[in-house]
């Protein structure tokens, strides 16, 4: 039926801002060094506690003890190995695939990366689903991939890419100092699975909300910019990242579970279609953003595993354009060649067909990566292939100054306090919220609504006093809360605040307000309308109605939420849920008069 409704406005995932975590004023250690509480040392390993002094620096060869992080470089061993700055990356990545076994190699082609302690390597965890803030509950959150590609703005997307990366380094910095180095634990390093920049192909896909357009080359300004963003930050020409954007999901990833779940799925793409649709944003990502890896994705392509496609991975990333990063696979996207796809007919093959066709990494698991020395012992690959991986791994590592004497990496001395959701950022998360409002019809101009003009505000809508789903997915509840569209309007129209300060934007405390009526609550009544979001009867119609009678406006809150779109879940129908579009009829048909905005 069409909706007669006066103004539409598409909130597209508003922001929400997260309390900074407490930290100490100084870091004693520095860099990949983690302080011992007992002892007070600084080491690579929580193993090798104790063995120095208080504020000392225990060197990789671990017999050694310096008194500080620029004593670091009198280390013996350092120099013509893995661990000397001042040699070229192939040089350092060279050497250390000599030092360490085959074994060792293998087992550091995950995502939680074991230690090589006796070669002075720390463990480290690369995953870290940082899309659109760090996937920790104290960080700033960004509005969702929708909302960023809505507004349209290369500059703000710099900046959220920049922040965001900016607040991983700093996460960072505090867990290892204190001794978390990440273990099956999402968020916590510098080695971003972001940006997420696959294209919306159809709409009822439940992953359209992470990603930015339908347009490939909108969405390919705007994945450069991410990427540039969080890898160099603020500087001009770093010497190392701030941290490592990655590309996914490389490459015609689109759908979840429908027409078949994206397991088993095969896209039917020619070679017009790859090369004008879908390899125009990856471009951008990969060759001139030059992001650290990319993930291929759960799809296959004209029957090809994405990842176990050579032509896909060693040939256009490697021989085509030229790339030197590694590539990850997606959750044991590595094993589905074999257990889904059946592109192989057992592990040790689709081990060998993965790591061939230019795999670096297994995302999620180690089922593949187990199976490469059967593999080997086969003929199916071989030990110098391994060892390309690893040193692409590596030689991402040493990009970030994982490495390098602590004290020459200035992206080590950022600290919690100053950084994590501090005035910059906030402002920032709001203007990129603002930014993303998509206005789609205001009919005889009734936006914006005057505060005092307005006498009565008639809100309608089950979410509109809830602001949990205002977040989006991959996001965290913030510790202050989600200020709700109630909230929000009741401060309106009230006294409330300044726009920039971080009372309206934290959920807790704005919410406390207008329950205290720091804004007319009278001015505002309320009804939900559909008893849930899904709405499927209409036994709150008639409340709705008799409820927004003399309102000066009504605004009726819609929607979808993770229930009805999300990763593993496509939608089968474009419509709102259940009843909503009746909801907003029967108000339209109740009240013809009255300005109705949804």
């Amino acid at each position: 039926m069409a909706l007669q409704c006066i103004a539409i406005v598409l909130p597209m995932m508003f922001t929400c801002l997260r309390v900074a975590l407490a930290a100490p004023p100084e870091y004693s250690c520095l860099g990949e060094y983690q302080l011992c509480l007992d002892k007070g040392d600084c080491v690579l390993d929580g193993s090798l506690c104790g063995t120095c002094g208080t504020g000392q620096y225990l060197c990789p060869d671990q017999k050694t003890c310096v008194t500080s992080a620029e004593a670091y470089t009198t280390c013996p061993q350092l120099k013509g190995g893995f661990l000397d700055w001042t040699l070229s990356l192939d040089e350092r990545v060279e050497a250390l695939a000599k030092q360490a076994t085959l074994q060792e190699q293998i087992a550091q082609l995950t995502n939680d990366a074991p230690a090589i302690v006796r070669l002075g390597i720390p463990s480290y965890n690369w995953l870290n689903d940082d899309e659109h803030g760090v996937r920790q509950a104290h960080a700033t959150s960004f509005p969702n991939g929708c909302a960023l590609g809505a507004m349209w703005d290369k500059q703000v997307m710099q900046l959220v890419g920049e922040a965001v990366g900016q607040e991983a380094r700093v996460g960072y910095n505090g867990f290892v100092h204190s001794g978390n180095r990440g273990h099956h634990e999402n968020g916590a390093g510098i080695t971003m699975y972001a940006p997420n920049m696959n294209l919306v192909r159809d709409p009822r896909w439940g992953r359209a909300q992470e990603v930015y357009s339908e347009d490939p080359t909108l969405s390919a300004y705007l994945t450069y910019r991410f990427v540039l963003g969080a890898q160099v930050g603020n500087e001009s020409e770093p010497k190392y990242m701030q941290a490592a954007a990655c590309c996914k999901h490389y490459a015609a990833y689109d759908l979840e579970t429908i027409p078949v779940d994206r397991y088993h799925f095969s896209a039917k793409v020619d070679s017009r279609n790859m090369w004008e649709t879908y390899m125009p944003v990856f471009l951008a990502c990969i060759r001139y953003g030059q992001a650290a890896h990319v993930m291929c994705s759960y799809n296959a392509i004209n029957g090809v595993p994405t990842c176990g496609d050579p032509k896909l991975l060693n040939g256009v990333l490697r021989d085509q354009w030229k790339w030197p990063g590694f590539v990850v696979s997606d959750y044991d996207a590595w094993a589905q060649i074999y257990e889904t796809h059946a592109f192989c007919p057992n592990m040790t093959c689709a081990a060998a067909t993965g790591l061939n066709a230019g795999m670096d990494q297994e995302g999620g698991g180690s089922k593949a990566i187990a199976q490469l020395q059967p593999a080997i012992d086969a003929g199916m690959t071989s030990a110098e292939v391994v060892a390309t991986a690893f040193k692409r791994l590596f030689r991402v590592r040493l990009q970030l100054g994982m490495h390098d004497p602590p004290h020459m990496v200035d992206w080590n001395y950022l600290r919690n306090e100053s950084i994590v959701e501090n005035d910059e950022h906030v402002a920032l998360a709001r203007t990129a919220a603002q930014r993303a409002i998509v206005l789609y019809k205001n009919r005889d101009s009734v936006l914006p609504l005057s505060a005092s003009a307005v006498r009565k505000v008639a809100l309608i809508g089950p979410t509109a006093i809830t602001g949990d789903r205002l977040l989006g997915n991959y996001a965290s509840t913030p510790d202050a809360g989600v200020p709700s569209i109630m909230c929000g309007v009741q401060l309106a129209l009230g006294d409330r605040p300044e726009p920039s300060t971080r009372a309206l934007l934290s959920g807790d405390t704005c919410n406390k307000m207008a329950a205290n009526r720091n804004g007319d609550a009278e001015r505002v009544v309320y009804s939900p309308g559909c008893l849930t979001l899904g709405c499927e009867i209409t036994l709150g119609f008639r409340e709705a109605v008799d409820t927004a009678a003399g309102a000066d406006v009504i605004v009726l809150v819609l929607g979808l939420d993770q229930v009805f779109e999300s990763e593993l879940h496509d939608r089968g129908h474009i419509e709102l849920p259940g009843k909503q579009a009746e909801l907003c009829g029967a108000l339209r048909r109740a009240h013809p008069g009255t300005p109705l905005v949804v």
